[in-house]
């Protein structure tokens, strides 16, 4: 089923708000760039950083996911905290499986199933109170819950290492529910259908099953045509940035 009307509306609508807010906070008002002018006129008016960029559409895509699942499941929410229990032999165990990832010798290698049920068997009622907050929290038609931590397709050392920990905590904190926690990136810079190897990433994360990339994670949230649908909205956002940038300030 393709994102209908008001779906692709809305994400339109945010779309354009957002990057033409982003635009026109980075044109640049001072310093020549005679060679940027002459060779790509319309993207030297915008002074901005990959990084800066990419920093910025994080955001972007956590309102966009929380859009597409509002469409296909029966609830969807952004910033959600997880509340619950944690027997300390599951909190000490999931330190201890992250950090054999970090320094073990050999380093131990993510398995989500074995991970899991590793935590799962030292859990059980009670313990210490704690939370987590889950970037976005989707109730599917069925009850079960999925939480997505989102972070840019290069996630740091440190925040790879906490998405496993997250994964884990969401698993031991829900047990006894049909619940599910992943790390999600919006895209696949290596290209679609391509291995991802980044490299703290696969330390730490079990790849299309902790972890999922671009399509996989656009198809489990909406349905196969949904990550085809988003780049063809962007296709369009894209042309009407353009119009903008034609435009004297």
């Amino acid at each position: 089923m393709p994102l209908n009307t008001q779906t692709r509306a809305a994400i339109a609508d945010y779309l354009y708000k957002v990057v033409s807010r982003y635009v026109e906070e980075h044109r640049a008002v001072t310093g020549e760039k005679p060679f940027h002018v002459r060779l790509l006129p319309i993207l030297a008016e915008v002074r901005f950083s990959e990084r800066s960029f990419s920093t910025r559409s994080g955001s972007w895509f956590q309102q966009i996911a929380k859009i597409v699942a509002s469409q296909f499941h029966a609830e969807a929410h952004s910033n959600f905290l997880v509340e619950g229990r944690i027997q300390p032999a599951a909190a000490a165990h999931i330190e201890q499986i992250t950090e054999e990832m970090d320094h073990g010798r050999p380093k131990r290698k993510p398995n989500r199933d074995g991970d899991i049920k590793e935590v799962l068997t030292v859990q059980s009622p009670g313990g210490a109170d704690k939370s987590v907050r889950s970037d976005l929290f989707v109730l599917r038609h069925d009850k079960s819950e999925m939480y997505f931590e989102m972070k840019t397709p290069g996630p740091n050392k440190g925040q790879c290492k906490k998405m496993k920990q997250d994964i884990l905590l969401i698993a031991a904190l829900r047990k006894g529910h049909s619940a599910q926690a992943y790390a999600a990136a919006a895209y696949n810079p290596y290209g679609d259908g391509k291995p991802y190897t980044h490299g703290y990433a696969r330390q730490f994360l079990d790849i299309g099953r902790d972890m999922l990339i671009g399509r996989e994670f656009w198809t489990l949230l909406g349905d196969s045509r949904t990550y085809d649908d988003l780049l063809d909205i962007s296709t369009d956002v894209g042309e009407r940035i353009k119009v903008l940038l034609e435009t004297p300030k």
